[in-house]
């Protein structure tokens, strides 16, 4: 039984009894006249609403799979994991790395967008084909081959979203090369650090951030090649090769990788797919090692998790690729044949992309959810007296009828459309994580954008893949969730902080 089942049990555990009580009560008071019915039908009415004792309660999401241990909880499975089965380790039969997993996107959409930009600020969204991605994937991973790059070599990112970005991922997984992002807040020494560290042989980077590349050099005796996103002038050649580089713009490993084609060299589930470095606030980053069967098992969470993915749903790609949150999310858009569209770079003009890519699914994290909380607030705060207080009202009043699991369409027509289209007025889903979504927030989002908010917990050891909250709850305020399908979780005792104490 699925959760949706679950619910839909509550509902009418909830709702047939109340209906059955209104009518007793309308009969009864018919007997003694109108003011009588009236009055008894509105204090009834009242307290179906605004009691709580209808409110449709969630069920337990999870079951303690084993007997706990001294110093450790029981650890807990998805209640859709049979107590006899293994954990979900991949979301469909064949699907074992993340190379079968853009694969099955290529299967499933063809020549159906896949990745969207804009050419220039302000332009229209141009579209490549999955069947066109996939080919400048091959390409690119031939190019790197031909250049002097091996199966398992670090190939790294240093950049911001973009679909070269993306495609060279991709052609890591393809061809058998490990990925590793690089970004800005790690700073001078720590960037050094994770270079050498991860003995990083080529970097795809954009010429903004060239010097930064060359001042590694002499510090990474690893690292050969610099790859420019864009074009590549003389002067940045000249300046990699004064650091012992050879420099290459994406465009011309591509064009090698045309003319010197080599079939795709799949890894397997155990191989090293990805080096994900933490941001490293107690000490120096941190490598998390994960391979292509650690991520795929949590593609196959997502999937189980969020309604179906199919070529029809959209993604807007914004919150950093040097991040798990974001990378899992994508690797489960490519799963789907999802067409992913980039920002434009500037976070402060998101609101025309969103605009342009209408998203069905939306991930972000709380500190922007509470900027799209505020700013709706500030509008309403602004307006009339009669807008704030019809506004307040039936905000409260939809609120209560999710509570009794009751229709809210109506509402999201009359007074919530013109929110709904600050995302674009098609999203499905939202989904929070990377920190604790405050409930008042949380509540805001499902309330005015009339669509599930889930939020997720995880960590960059676990792919980002923990637990959420199952787009069935009717309360998920200030809860993590329950764990995924391919989670196991529980608490060990660790320094002061002890599985005996009570948290509440």
């Amino acid at each position: 039984m699925c959760s949706s089942d679950l619910g839909e049990m509550v509902n009418i555990g909830g709702i047939v009894p109340a209906a059955a009580v209104t009518v007793v009560l309308a009969a009864f008071g018919w007997q003694f006249g109108f003011l009588v019915t009236a009055f008894l039908l509105s204090s009834w009415l009242y307290l179906f609403l605004f009691s709580g004792f209808f409110d449709q309660k969630d069920p337990v999401l999870s079951y303690e799979h084993r007997a706990a241990k001294p110093k450790q909880t029981a650890p807990r499975r998805c209640h859709l994991v049979a107590r006899d089965a293994e954990l979900k380790s991949i979301p469909n039969p064949g699907i074992y790395t993340l190379y079968d997993n853009f694969q099955r996107g290529v299967k499933q959409a063809g020549d159906k967008p896949c990745l969207g930009s804009r050419p220039a600020a302000g332009e229209d969204y141009q579209w490549q084909s999955y069947n066109e991605v996939s080919k400048r994937i091959n390409n690119f991973g031939s190019g790197l081959l031909h250049i002097g790059c091996e199966k398992g070599d670090r190939i790294a990112f240093y950049a911001k979203n973009c679909a070269e970005w993306v495609m060279g991922a991709e052609a890591c997984n393809a061809y058998s090369f490990v990925n590793v992002a690089i970004y800005d807040t790690l700073g001078v020494e720590n960037r050094q650090f994770v270079v050498d560290q991860a003995e990083i042989k080529a970097i795809v980077t954009t010429q903004a951030l060239l010097a930064n590349v060359c001042d590694l050099a002499p510090q990474c005796p690893h690292l050969k090649f610099v790859i420019i996103i864009g074009k590549a002038s003389a002067d940045d050649r000249k300046k990699a090769s004064a650091a012992g580089l050879t420099l290459y713009s994406y465009d011309e490993a591509e064009q090698l990788g045309a003319s010197n084609f080599h079939e795709p060299i799949p890894p397997q589930p155990e191989d090293l797919a990805i080096l994900m470095y933490t941001s490293g606030t107690t000490s120096r980053p941190k490598g998390v090692m994960m391979t292509h069967a650690n991520v795929v098992a949590v593609v196959a969470g997502i999937m189980d998790a969020i309604p179906k993915i199919t070529p029809d749903d959209s993604y807007l790609s914004y919150l950093p690729l040097a991040h798990i949150l974001e990378r899992a999310a994508e690797a489960a858009m490519f799963h789907g044949g999802c067409r992913v569209g980039f920002y434009w770079g500037d976070i402060r003009t998101i609101d025309k992309d969103i605009a342009a890519i209408k998203p069905t699914i939306y991930a972000g994290v709380p500190k922007v959810f509470q900027r799209v909380m505020n700013k709706v607030n500030a509008t309403i705060a602004a307006s009339p007296v009669h807008v704030r207080i019809l506004y307040a009202a039936v905000f409260s009043l939809k609120y209560r009828f999710l509570q009794l699991g009751l229709p809210t369409g109506l509402f999201d027509t009359l007074v919530f459309n013109k929110v709904k289209q600050g995302l674009g007025g098609r999203c499905k889903l939202i989904v929070s994580g990377g920190a604790p979504l405050g409930g008042d927030c949380h509540k805001f989002l499902r309330v005015a954008f009339g669509c599930p908010a889930l939020q997720g917990y995880g960590l960059t050891e676990t792919c980002g893949g923990t637990s959420i909250t199952p787009s069935s709850m009717h309360a998920p305020w200030e809860k993590a969730g329950a764990p995924i399908v391919c989670s196991e979780i529980k608490l060990v005792s660790a320094g002061k902080y002890s599985t005996d104490h009570n948290p509440f």
